[in-house]
């Protein structure tokens, strides 16, 4: 049979077009209380066949997604992030500094918003 003409995702949702709900995979997440009891299977990187997704994966899923999270930036869990700068980085601060403080012109002196103008 042609590659186009083989049936391809047999068992998945669909729309009335043929279209995948993706929506709906994203939903279900693998977990087996949201497929049914249908069979998954997954091929690992590198390996040539697949496999059955089972109890343990989802639960060796699971914690990888678990520890992902607690390794993220911002997050209370997450280590420290150090902002100061290097010795290479302060004395080029310092030079960019002088460099503006030298070539930079003043602003014009303008009146003050705030106060009302002298004819209102």
């Amino acid at each position: 049979m042609a590659p186009p003409l083989r049936p391809r995702g047999a068992g998945l949702p669909t729309t009335p077009t043929n279209k995948v709900l993706t929506r709906t995979l994203v939903h279900q997440k693998f977990r087996a209380d949201r497929i049914g009891g249908d069979p998954v299977y997954v091929r690992g990187r590198g390996e040539d066949a697949y496999r059955s997704f089972g109890d343990g994966d989802e639960a060796a899923l699971h914690e990888a997604f678990v520890a992902a999270v607690a390794a993220k930036p911002g997050t209370s869990e997450a280590a420290a992030v150090d902002l100061s700068l290097t010795d290479a980085e302060e004395r080029f601060a310092a030079e960019a500094r002088a460099w503006f403080t030298e070539h930079a012109e003043t602003p014009p002196e303008t009146e003050d918003l705030a106060k009302p103008s002298p004819g209102t």
